[in-house]
């Protein structure tokens, strides 16, 4: 589930939003029930989110295949980041990943969708 947000369509995925309205709420309550913690995670967990958000709208725009190659190879080295990205995020990547491949299927792992990524050249038609 997406919503559309400004006169420029750009599509910002329910988790961004979800994740961004969490950390304002969290900024917004004046400490009273939050911790240092619990908000820098908020703010890495949204940081994670807008970062793959970046590189899968870079590759659907603008067929910018480098901006999803490195945003994957950087994630497959960062377990950490892994752990602060929903399945949502996760499942946008691979998408992207597995269109750029001309696969019928999306990959089920990130594992599989690098693997895949490194047998195969990178997307010449998306870079067109």
């Amino acid at each position: 589930m997406s919503l559309t947000v400004g006169a420029f369509d750009s599509v910002v995925p329910t988790m961004v939003l979800e994740r961004s309205a969490a950390l304002t709420a969290r900024l917004t309550d004046n400490g009273s029930n939050s911790t240092v913690d619990e908000t820098s995670l908020l703010a890495q967990r949204l940081a994670a989110s807008t970062a793959a958000l970046a590189a899968v709208e870079h590759f659907k725009r603008y067929g910018d295949y480098k901006a999803l190659d490195n945003y994957l190879r950087k994630l497959s080295e960062n377990t950490s980041l892994q752990s602060l990205l929903s399945r949502a995020d996760l499942y946008s990547v691979l998408n992207a990943v597995s269109t750029c491949m001309k696969q019928s299927k999306v990959y089920s792992s990130l594992e599989e969708a690098v693997a895949a990524r490194s047998e195969q050249t990178p997307c010449e038609s998306a870079s067109k």
